[in-house]
């Protein structure tokens, strides 16, 4: 007759094994790595729940437990990467399991950022009116970095000389985002909408522009101007003037053809 004798004095034990050490960021998903959970020194007549812990779970993400069956030494499950969107550089993630009755094990694991330090620009209306004045519309600046505790001094720059805006704006050591106003100036001329490139500078930092639109209010209309409120031609040779002028300054010249319904 067979027998296992089982020393009670040393516990049987867990080993936890991963396919790769090593997780990018860039390959987010629930399956990016596989993990074995392997028991040893024990009879294997009793299904075991292995409990999975983390201490970071805003980078990867596991079941909280496994079960190996009965008659089974082992059980697999997956692990897969979060992107935080943050440029917080590379992070070292301990992975641990542990069961009742058993010596638990810890693996490491390195999970490599794939973001750089960016700042992100957003308007809180995207078309204003010529006619809106100093503050038509706000800009959102916002930081991904996982460190702000440094303040950070921003370059602000408009592609169109009529945008009313301060030449740059401060992010606070512990401010994420800054807003700020933007306006526009009506410059009277008939030119039809036109499309502005707002964009931000930073030392170490990357950033694109963003485009805003700002619909012309001006028409093209001509105007009659009478001379002393009345235009008046006497019959024998008389003469009177008024006075042409456009509602808005065109782009280019403008022939104006005077008629009358009288010939």
């Amino acid at each position: 007759v067979d027998l296992l004798v089982r020393n009670e004095d040393v516990p049987p034990e867990l080993s936890l094994t991963i396919d790769r050490q090593v997780l990018s960021e860039s390959a987010t998903g629930f399956q990016v790595a596989t993990a074995t959970i392997t028991r040893t020194k024990d009879d294997f007549s009793e299904p075991v729940e292995v409990f999975l812990t983390t201490d970071s779970t805003g980078q990867v993400t596991l079941p909280s437990s496994v079960v190996i069956p009965a008659s089974e030494d082992q059980a697999v499950f997956s692990i897969g990467v979060i992107d935080d969107l943050l440029a917080d550089g590379d992070q070292q993630i301990e992975v641990e399991a542990n069961a009742d009755r058993y010596i638990g094990s810890l693996v490491n694991l390195t999970v490599i950022d794939d973001e750089v330090p960016t700042i992100f620009l957003s308007l809180s209306s995207a078309v204003i009116d010529e006619s809106s004045g100093s503050a038509a519309t706000q800009l959102v600046l916002q930081r991904n970095t996982f460190d702000l505790s440094e303040s950070v001094v921003v370059e602000l720059s408009s592609t169109d000389v009529d945008i009313l805006m301060p030449e740059r704006a401060t992010f606070g050591a512990g401010e994420k985002s800054v807003t700020v106003s933007v306006g526009v100036q009506d410059n009277m001329v008939l030119e039809g909408d036109r499309f502005v490139q707002l964009g931000v500078s930073a030392l170490g930092f990357v950033a694109e522009p963003v485009e805003l639109r700002i619909a012309d209010n001006e028409a093209a209309a001509i105007r009659l101007n009478e001379n002393a409120g009345t235009v008046i031609v006497g019959e024998l040779l008389g003469e009177d003037q008024f006075g042409v002028s456009l509602a808005a300054q065109p782009l280019s010249d403008v022939v104006v053809k005077v008629s009358s319904d009288s010939s």
